[in-house]
């Protein structure tokens, strides 16, 4: 494995300025450019330092300080590329905690059926980080949604997730294992 390291001589202030740089950003290095996240592993807006004919940064193209809100795909593909956490093995789902439904889990239909999870169905647990378990009841909507209901309030208030964290929920021998990659703190 080659390891490389970089860093900035001169020019770093002007860096962080256009672009943004706050602490905890993260700076992904590929062999095609460089990528900046934020901690809720979204790009952050207005990367890269451009300028017009009289050499100034084109305003739309300058945030202050604040991460874009990136919606979660239910497959969390910006955070296990960004190398925030590592893609589950089993069938999953990626989320956020909502502002209504606190005591409910939302299973997305894509994963029901990319996953052929339609024999989903009576009780089960959710587990956290610490092998605490959570008992919940699936319920089907007769639109097809399908949610876990109870034990997701109490699991959330134990781990103390915020609306910033996202959860990534894994199927593991018939409970769901839950884990969290943490936003902004």
């Amino acid at each position: 494995m080659t390891f490389f390291f970089f860093f900035f001589c001169d020019g770093r202030e002007i860096f962080v300025q256009d672009n943004s740089v706050e602490a905890g950003d993260i700076f992904v290095f590929r062999y095609d450019g460089v990528k900046l996240l934020g901690l809720s592993g979204c790009d952050k807006k207005g990367f890269g330092h451009s300028t017009n004919e009289e050499g100034e940064a084109p305003a739309e193209k300058v945030t202050h300080g604040q991460p874009i809100q990136c919606p979660v795909s239910p497959y969390g593909d910006d955070i296990f590329r960004s190398v925030l956490a590592i893609r589950p093995r089993n069938p999953y789902f990626v989320t956020k905690i909502g502002k209504s439904r606190l005591d409910d889990l939302y299973i997305p239909i894509e994963t029901i059926k990319d996953f052929q999870l339609d024999n989903l169905s009576g009780e089960m647990f959710l587990i956290d980080p610490q092998d605490r378990k959570f008992p919940v009841k699936i319920i089907r909507w007769k639109d097809e949604r399908v949610w876990c209901s109870g034990g997701w309030k109490s699991l959330c208030a134990v781990n103390f997730v915020r609306q910033e964290d996202t959860c990534i929920c894994e199927f593991v021998d018939g409970s769901l294992s839950i884990k969290f990659v943490r936003g902004n703190i």
